[in-house]
């Protein structure tokens, strides 16, 4: 069973929008480390996982703030 990461009597709807906004990061953060490789095909993919987390996020939570976009960049590359 998986335990929870964060305290058990904090909202599940803002564990569940760091959760995915990590997964996000994490995503995005492989897409650009597989282009740095040279491996496109990865990168094209991991850029299609990058945009369904995102398309999660908007279903879940509803329009995404700009300032979320700002806060959720690698390499001044924006999440979205």
């Amino acid at each position: 069973m998986r335990r929870p990461l964060k305290n058990s009597t904090e909202p599940k709807a803002d564990t569940s929008m760091e959760e995915l906004t990590s997964l996000a990061r994490l995503v995005l953060f492989a897409g650009q480390t597989a282009r740095d490789l040279g491996v496109d095909f990865p990168a094209y993919l991991l850029d299609l996982a990058h945009g369904a987390v995102v398309q999660e996020i908007q279903d879940k939570f509803g329009p995404i703030p700009p300032s979320w976009w700002e806060e959720n960049t690698l390499n001044g590359k924006s999440i979205n």
